[in-house]
């Protein structure tokens, strides 16, 4: 994994592992990259089954992102 996509797992992790939602604005917001940027990288995240979507453009932590992150950072 990239450190980039470690950057954006650690983000997704903290911010939703209470069980709140983020969507791609909020990337854009604290990195001025655009959307399909993150989003890419969102998508890869969804077929290795760390991150779930909850609504369109708006993603969560999954429980196996969840082990996976607190693993690396917890």
């Amino acid at each position: 994994m990239k450190e980039v996509e470690k950057n954006i797992l650690l983000e997704i992790y903290e911010k939703t592992s209470n069980g709140r939602s983020l969507n791609f604005s909020h990337f854009y917001n604290i990195t001025g990259k655009e959307n399909f940027n993150i989003r890419a990288v969102v998508e890869n995240f969804k077929d290795k089954g760390l991150v779930i979507e909850v609504k369109e453009d708006s993603f969560e932590i999954s429980s196996k992102g969840l082990d996976f992150c607190k693993s690396r950072w917890a």
